[in-house]
């Protein structure tokens, strides 16, 4: 594992969720959930862990559930790096109309549905 100074965070996703954090300069990694199966998501995923140079790769979500439950499973244990999955909208007609990731934790956590406003 890399130094605690030295990890850095890398975006996961599909080339049209990866410019906007392009632009903000943070370093990413084109997958797509669309067009690679749960073996190449895999295998991509645990090259980037075993390079050790991010502490915290933020994952769209739709990609997220194509990663082996072995490779989760790993990565729970360990602890590091932290996985954090990104609910990106398909479009942004209806966006509102889902429930943001962060919702969703606060509702299975607290048990009552919170109404987040923007």
């Amino acid at each position: 594992m890399a130094d605690a100074e030295m990890v850095g965070i890398l975006i996961m996703g599909g080339r049209e969720m990866l410019k906007g954090f392009k632009l903000a300069g943070f370093e990413t990694f084109e997958v797509e959930a669309a067009r690679n199966g749960s073996a190449e998501v895999t295998k991509a995923l645990d090259e980037v862990i075993k390079e050790g140079r991010f502490g915290l790769i933020c994952i769209e979500e739709r990609v997220v559930g194509k990663i082996a439950k072995e490779l989760m499973a790993r990565i729970k244990k360990k602890g590091f790096p932290v996985i954090v999955p990104l609910d990106v909208p398909l479009s942004w007609e209806g966006a509102e109309e889902k429930e943001s990731v962060v919702a969703r934790l606060i509702r299975r956590s607290i048990g009552y549905q919170v109404k987040l406003k923007r």
